[in-house]
């Protein structure tokens, strides 16, 4: 979390604490949250949280071809993830 610059947590119906402790990491570290959900799924009411709050944002996607072209098109957007070491 230390080193990105874009935070994405996939979240499915299922709360996981470690995937919530991540994500509060990276808003402890001002880092640029998304969290990635597929369609079928709902979100739950933390996380819808801090999509209403402007803390995150929120990805839908509908099967893996449609997740890959999103998070493409976010990672072209995000210049800071197009470091190379």
């Amino acid at each position: 979390v230390d080193e990105c610059s874009l935070f994405v947590a996939f979240i499915g119906n299922k709360v996981s604490e470690g995937i919530q402790m991540e994500i509060g990491v990276a808003l402890a570290k001002g880092k640029r949250i998304i969290i990635a959900i597929p369609a079928a799924d709902k979100l739950g009411y933390v996380n819808q949280g801090l999509i209403d709050t402007h803390n995150a944002e929120l990805l839908v996607y509908a099967d893996s071809e449609d997740l890959q072209s999103k998070l493409d098109g976010l990672m072209a957007t995000d210049t800071n993830t197009l470091e190379t070491n």
